[in-house]
């Protein structure tokens, strides 16, 4: 929220429009530079930052960053006071920052690591070399522009600092700690809060250039303390380990800018830079070519060494390198397979230049679930008539690539998918851990056994050390009770828990955990009479199994009660969850401040995993299974289930909101995050639904509402992932209960999402009728938002069927209704809409100002999605002025927007759109390079119309630019899928380049013409690319 007061007070220079961003130091807002009329970042500082600092002294320090001019170094614009807050200006850069790279991708590729270090180092020396320290170097404060490295904030902190030290700032505010850096990219001399100089920033880039090569930082933890005393102590992970074709060279640089005492650092960043670029082959990276993965999803990252699996590690390793193409790891539960199992991704990956995945499929439950799983952890956008596998197989190609599916316990069924996957896509490795193997024909299964266990007659310590029961044991013992060792008082102890629990690494971890309480002898005490009270269930179960789930029950019962409840209520989410959802669904409201304390005791003792450097939690499964177990023998799985789906639901409204509001890049992140709760609620009410009316829980009633207020508040999420399908399947499952019943917010929300779904799939009678119908529902409830989105719809729908004046009055009331209910995303895009429709009837200058107009309510609320589309009908309108220049300048900026927000069918469209363009202005290769990514791009979505079009737009450029063989083949090609698919491609650009394909076609004789049609027809999509690049 803007205060007033400082909105006021700036009115003369900057209109502020929304807080984009909030920090330890600054508030940031988006604003317009009333004077330059450009869009500037206007960064706050905190009141109480502001307060102790006082305009005048932060003015002197701060005049230094306004001096700083540099090609990768954000400039500094003004800097101020305004009714007591202390304020600086920076352009407002429309890339991401690192941080969201990382984030969505994983490691980078080597060449554009290196420029990127490279590009950062330059800025660095160059602010050294004015006496200016950045301070709080992270990825947050590294933008990606153009392709480009630029370091923001340069000289703030430094200015803040320094005030700071004048007037005697305490507790908080300190040079080593102010809250305007981060632990995990502070160097251990300015943690501890000691004079830091140049190399202090250095260790930040060697922190920030090993996560770009690693896909995480060297050191993290669970607290800010715990990483601060990683970074001082402990030695650099081995980053050759977690990357294989990282140089040596490149890491002996990296560990040097890590050095703990500045003292065995690099003098300066700047001699570092030289000797990072010696390293890297004495060439300037930024020339190399990148080479763009076609599947890339980073395995979770471990924070312990693996321990005695060098034997299975080395085996697997020549397997794959020898050509295996599907491998099975396979062991009991709790013997580590699939931490095995990212070890063995992390040094595999690459080996495989088309990309790496790693797929989670712990909570898939039934056989048809297991490549749609898949097929969404990769990205892969639906489309109706292809089946995932299809999808998956489409975009994987004959390309070089990795497929590591973790926990296949309950898909083993699915083992045909993957031998089809595999006998389709020739390139492909798939690595599965399981219990069991899949039993096809070429799967090479390896064994992951227990770990050694010690000889029981060993005399000295030193003797027990090899066996690597012991040692992990030891690992985790000193993890759980730093002053722990191994000595003679206490071997015999340690060897028998070992032995006792036969090496199970799950097991040993969960006792380890309990030396907080337990000396090793009581430990060794404990464990024996758990695992020598069988139950009536064990009598059948193999030993080392018994063994296991003895340990976890017995790790159970040291819990306190509410301790115990919580790991039972953990058992309902689905592949993970966040703290505030955990506490929503686990604790009734006067509770939930105990939720902190319950979830750090189960970490505590082992029995939760942290992962995304502790912004999410998950249960592994042997631990999940007997907490399923236990909550439905006490009988409130029901109960749980109900809360965690109504807590889905709350959490899809506010993606939903955020989508639609002024946070859409967040909200689709913590969507993706949560993607199998929210498909786990929709199944839950939908399971419920059918069920009917329960004694048990009368409000299952509300089981068809629910899950339909759930479909539509997901709608703008599956549309801009493509995920159409899933919504086709979802709300079809419940529409049919709710047709008889009286409008309401659901059956309308749902019928929208699905009349959408339907027009984009090109099935337009049943589209525009449900968009009739959820206009009718939208009209009886008088809700002024859902009259605004109905009314857009209906006018999309008659657009799309060429109902140009239906569509023009249905768009001016989804303007009107959306201007009423103050719904900023829902006016702007429906004057998008409306522009649109008035270019295609002629009145241009009309739909470019109502697009303009359109564009500032989008740059105002950070409307990427919508943006994007405002972007390219501009583009189309200013092409037809003929400024093709101008055109191709916002056709790009349209792509950028829909690529921060993940937006792939419309990526192709607007590859699609530059191509027709470029052809207009015989602009040929950029005509081809565009067709050619747009044909990509429509062809892992599964657009056949779009396929044909990029492949007619392809075709007319290599005729036009004299290549007629080609254009012929490729014009073969897309006859032959408009054939089989029925789909007739027509484009308004079209028909006018028409006859230069005729013309090619002239020129060549009819034996030759004929061979090319015929090779031609047979041609997937995907042959047409692996042409054109040769």
């Amino acid at each position: 929220m803007i205060d007033p007061r400082l909105s006021m007070a700036l009115s003369d220079r900057y209109r502020l429009e929304r807080e984009i961003g909030a920090g330890g130091m600054a508030t940031v807002f988006l604003a317009e530079d009333l004077r330059h009329q450009r869009p500037v970042a206007v960064k706050v500082l905190r009141p109480e930052l502001s307060a102790t600092l006082g305009h005048d002294r932060f003015r002197r320090e701060i005049t230094a960053a306004g001096g700083v001019r540099h090609p990768h170094i954000v400039p500094l614009y003004d800097s101020g006071e305004a009714a007591g807050f202390l304020f600086y200006v920076v352009p407002f850069v429309e890339g991401e920052s690192l941080r969201d790279r990382l984030a969505r991708e994983g490691p980078l590729p080597l060449e554009e690591a290196l420029r990127f270090a490279d590009e950062i180092a330059s800025a660095l020396s160059y602010a050294h070399g004015r006496g200016i320290l950045h301070r709080c170097l992270t990825p947050d404060s590294i933008l990606l522009e153009h392709g480009h490295a630029m370091v923001a904030d340069v000289g703030i902190a430094q200015a803040v600092s320094a005030a700071s030290d004048a007037t005697h700032v305490v507790a908080g505010m300190a040079v080593a700690g102010m809250a305007v850096t981060t632990p995990t990219y502070t160097s251990p001399e300015q943690s501890s809060g000691a004079v830091i100089d140049a190399r202090s920033d250095l260790y930040a880039l060697g922190c920030i250039v090993y996560e770009m090569l690693a896909g995480s930082p060297p050191f993290t933890g669970p607290t800010a303390t715990a990483v601060m005393v990683r970074h001082a102590i402990e030695p650099v992970p081995n980053l050759g380990a977690r990357r294989a074709n990282v140089p040596k060279p490149v890491i002996d640089a990296i560990e040097g800018a890590l050095a703990k005492s500045p003292a065995d650092r690099f003098a300066s960043v700047e001699e570092w830079r030289r000797a990072l670029a010696r390293a890297s082959g004495g060439h300037h990276p930024a020339s190399a070519a990148r080479s763009v993965p076609v599947i890339a999803r980073a395995a979770p990252t471990a924070d312990d060494a693996l321990l005695g699996r060098e034997a299975v590690l080395a085996q697997t390793m020549a397997r794959v390198r020898a050509g295996a193409r599907v491998l099975a790891l396979t062991g009991a539960a709790g013997t580590g397979t699939s931490r095995v199992a990212i070890e063995l991704f992390t040094l595999l990956q690459n080996d495989f230049p088309h990309g790496a995945a790693y797929v989670s499929l712990a909570a898939v439950t039934e056989v048809r679930d297991v490549m749609p799983t898949v097929s969404t952890a990769l990205g892969i956008a639906e489309a109706h008539g292809r089946s995932a596998l299809d999808a998956i197989a489409t975009v994987i190609g004959g390309g070089r690539t990795l497929l590591l599916l973790d926990n296949m316990e309950h898909a083993s069924d699915s083992a045909a998918d993957i031998a089809e996957l595999v006998s389709r896509c020739s390139g492909v490795c798939v690595i599965t851990t399981s219990r069991a193997p899949l039993t096809i024909g070429i799967e090479h299964e390896l064994s992951v056994s227990t770990l050694a266990v010690p000889d029981m007659h060993a005399i000295r310590v030193d003797a027990l050390l090899p066996a690597t029961a012991v040692e992990l044991f030891v690992q985790r013992a000193m993890k759980a009770q730093p002053t722990f060792a191994l000595t003679t008082a206490n071997r015999a102890d340690v060897a028998a828990i070992c032995a006792r629990l036969d090496g199970i690494p799950l097991a040993l971890e969960l006792a380890a955990a309990r030396l907080r309480l337990f000396e090793p002898a009581a430990l060794r005490q404990q464990l024996d009479d758990a695992i020598d009270l069988p139950t009536a269930d064990d009598r059948d179960v193999p030993a080392r199994q018994r063994t296991l789930r003895a340990t976890i029950a017995w790790s159970d019962s040291l819990l306190g009660a509410a301790e115990q409840q919580l790991l039972r209520y953990l058992s309902v989410f689905a592949d993970g969850w966040a703290l505030a959802e955990m506490e929503a669904v686990c604790y009734a409201a006067p509770d939930r401040w105990r939720a902190p304390d319950d979830l750090r005791a189960l970490v505590d003792h082992g029995l939760v995993q942290v992962v995304d450097a502790g912004a999410r939690y998950e249960l592994l499964e042997p631990i999940r299974a007997f907490a399923a177990d236990s909550l439905r023998e006490r009988g409130e799985a029901e109960s749980v289930q109900r809360a965690h789906a109504m807590v889905f639901l709350a959490f899809a409204d506010d993606v939903h909101a955020g989508i639609t509001g002024t946070t859409q890049l967040a909200a689709m992140q913590r969507a993706r995050h949560d993607d199998a709760n929210m498909r786990a609620a929709i199944r839950w009410f939908t399971a419920q639904a059918l069920l009917g009316l329960s004694p048990r829980e009368p409000a299952a009633a509300d089981a068809v509402e629910h899950g339909l207020l759930l479909c539509g508040a997901l709608y703008w999420y599956w549309h801009i992932g493509g995920q159409h399908v899933m919504a086709r399947a979802s709300i079809d499952a419940l529409m049919p209960m709710a047709s008889s019943r009286a409008p309401s917010r659901g059956r309308a929300r749902s019928l929208l999402a699905s009349g959408m779904v339907s027009v984009n799939a090109g099935e337009m009678e049943r589209g525009v009728d449900e968009l009739a119908r959820a206009l009718a529902d939208a009209r009886v409830l008088a809700d002024d938002a859902l009259l605004a989105e109905a009314y857009m719809g209906v006018g999309y729908g008659h657009m799309s069927v060429g109902h140009m004046e239906e569509s023009g009055a249905a768009l001016d009331e989804a303007i009107a209704f959306g201007e009423r209910a103050q719904h900023d995303f829902l006016r702007s895009l429906s004057m998008s809409m409306k522009g649109l429709q008035l270019f295609v009837c002629d009145a241009i200058d009309a739909g470019f100002d109502l697009l303009t107009q359109a564009r500032r309510i989008q740059t105002r609320i950070g409307d990427d999605e919508g943006g994007g589309l405002a972007l390219s009908f501009l583009a189309q309108m200013t092409a037809a002025r003929g400024e093709v220049g101008r055109a191709l300048e916002l056709y790009g900026q349209a792509l950028s927007s829909f690529k921060r927000v993940g937006d792939r069918p419309e990526l192709a469209r607007v590859h699609s759109e530059i191509g027709w363009t470029a052809l207009g202005a015989s602009r040929f290769a950029v005509a081809r390079e565009a067709f050619r990514r747009s044909l990509r791009v429509y062809n892992d979505v599964g657009s056949t119309r779009g396929v044909g079009l990029a492949l007619a737009g392809l075709a007319v450029a290599h005729a036009a630019d004299g290549r007629a063989a080609r254009a012929v083949t490729i014009t073969a090609a897309a006859d032959a899928i408009a054939e089989r698919t029925g789909v007739v491609v027509a484009h308004p650009m079209g028909p006018e380049m028409a006859g230069h394909v005729d013309t090619a076609r002239a020129t060549i004789g009819e034996e030759l013409l004929a061979a090319l049609v015929l090779a031609g027809r047979a041609m997937s999509p995907g042959d047409v690319l692996a042409m054109i690049a040769g």
